[in-house]
């Protein structure tokens, strides 16, 4: 009983995957590229911008394994572009 207070204990392999998934992810660069068609449908794009937002806080908080509260939608434009701005916080 009192030796296997010292015993290490086994970890999931589950777990260090995600892990070492979620920092590859971050450290692999600051900025990301993703095709604006793989997160929003063609009709959202056409409707109000609070859907859209809406939308790339889920996209972003399932890639990531975050609540959608952690995820901040910026938009702005610059250049006659609209530059989406989306900041995640991991805790």
């Amino acid at each position: 009983m009192f030796f296997g207070l010292f015993r290490k204990k086994k970890k999931t392999e589950g777990s260090r995957k995600e892990a070492k998934d979620r920092l590859e992810s971050i450290t692999g660069g600051r900025r990301y590229s993703v095709p604006v068609r793989e997160v929003i449908p063609q009709e959202l794009l056409q409707s109000s911008g609070k859907d859209m937002i809406y939308q790339i806080k889920a996209y972003v908080a399932d890639k990531y394994k975050v609540n959608e509260e952690n995820v901040k939608v910026q938009l702005e434009e610059h250049n006659g572009y609209v530059v989406i701005i989306t900041n995640v916080v991991f805790h």
